[in-house]
């Protein structure tokens, strides 16, 4: 447990790698007619990706791989971290499959 974390900001933080992905399928599939199995997949995996490279531990590590070198941790609260994966989930799952039924 992170220092100053409270249980519920911990387990809502835990419940985004998931949410990310389903909100971005379901509003795909509650405003468009768009979307595929294949679409779906990647927008699930997407969201769960997206959440889990902005942990502040993740994302320090993907720094230093990359060679960034900044003062301070990233540190983004749960809501903007599932705004963030759902939206990009989002896009994903809007992707046209390539195949047209007419």
């Amino acid at each position: 447990r992170a220092e100053g974390t409270t249980l519920i900001d911990f387990a809502l933080g835990v419940m985004t790698f998931a949410y990310a992905g389903l909100l971005g399928v379901f509003l795909t599939a509650l405003l468009t007619k768009r979307g595929s199995t294949l679409s779906v997949l990647a927008a699930l995996i997407v969201g769960f990706l997206v959440i889990l490279a902005l942990q502040p531990n993740i994302w320090t590590w993907l720094n230093s791989v990359v060679g960034i070198e900044h003062e301070g941790v990233l540190q983004i609260a749960w809501p903007w971290r599932l705004a963030i994966g759902a939206v990009l989930a989002t896009i994903i799952c809007l992707i046209p499959s390539g195949r047209h039924s007419r």
